[in-house]
């Protein structure tokens, strides 16, 4: 195997980051997937194989004998300047009897998994999930940081609504203070 797609491949090759999208589309039936029914999702998934297998591959990238790029390589060559475009544009472009339905919002949300730069947190976890080697371990991840974040805002709340509990039992206390007083 070249140098360069054994450096690729530290994380999941393409072809498992993209089966690792399509679950979790399956699974929250969010953006892309609300209006797609498995089958259309699954078409949109081979359009963007065939298509990364099409384009030709960017400077300091060298197939390797035999192995697809969607197996030889990951998220480098996604990343790689220009390429992404141009794996958008093929997969737009060469679908027999026009395009699969649902198409772009896929594209579009699978380019959400590996956006450099200033993100979003949802698309750090989708990435995240998406790119992980271990998509079963990074799952059971994802669910433990969020069972704890939603008892930190629990606890949070809680704080917030007994010190406002609080500060209504002064005013009242005070104020009944007041007309003892008087």
């Amino acid at each position: 195997m070249a140098p360069d797609a054994i450096e690729s491949t530290l994380g999941p090759c393409i072809a498992d980051a993209a089966k690792n999208f399509l679950t979790v589309l399956l699974a929250e039936r969010t953006d892309a997937a609300e209006q797609l029914s498995p089958p259309q999702l699954q078409a949109c998934a081979r359009a963007l194989l065939q298509a990364v297998n099409a384009a030709p591959l960017p400077d300091g990238f060298a197939a390797v004998a035999g192995v697809k790029a969607t197996r030889a390589f990951g998220r480098a060559l996604l990343s790689a300047s220009g390429h992404w475009d141009i794996v958008v544009g093929l997969a737009s472009a060469d679908q027999p009897g026009g395009a699969v339905h649902g198409l772009d919002g896929f594209l579009h949300g699978f380019g959400r998994s590996f956006v450099d730069g200033v993100v979003e947190r949802h698309e750090v976890e989708l990435g995240e999930l998406v790119w992980a080697s271990d998509f079963t371990a990074a799952l059971r991840e994802r669910g433990v940081k969020r069972r704890a974040r939603a008892q930190e805002q629990a606890a949070e709340a809680e704080a917030s609504a007994g010190s406002a509990d609080h500060g209504e039992l002064k005013e009242l206390v005070e104020a009944q203070l007041g007309r003892v007083a008087e």
